[in-house]
């Protein structure tokens, strides 16, 4: 669905909080970010039950985000 669209417009980054920490994470996303001058994100995961701690390191990551692109 919104992964398969990306991946064909190639405006996707994939990030695995098990190789990296929330803020390599942030820092991926805001170099995306400026790269492709993007304006609107959509954040996507699993759902809670299949990762309970995914909503924290999304959380995490994206607050980082917010306050260096702020």
């Amino acid at each position: 669905m919104t992964r398969n669209l990306c991946a064909r417009e190639k405006l996707f980054i994939p990030l695995d909080s098990k190789q990296t920490t929330a803020l390599r994470a942030a820092d991926a996303i805001v170099r995306f970010l400026k790269k492709h001058a993007i304006e609107v994100l959509n954040v996507a995961g699993p759902r809670a039950s299949g990762w309970p701690k995914g909503y924290e390191f999304a959380l995490r990551v994206i607050g980082e985000v917010i306050g260096r692109m702020g």
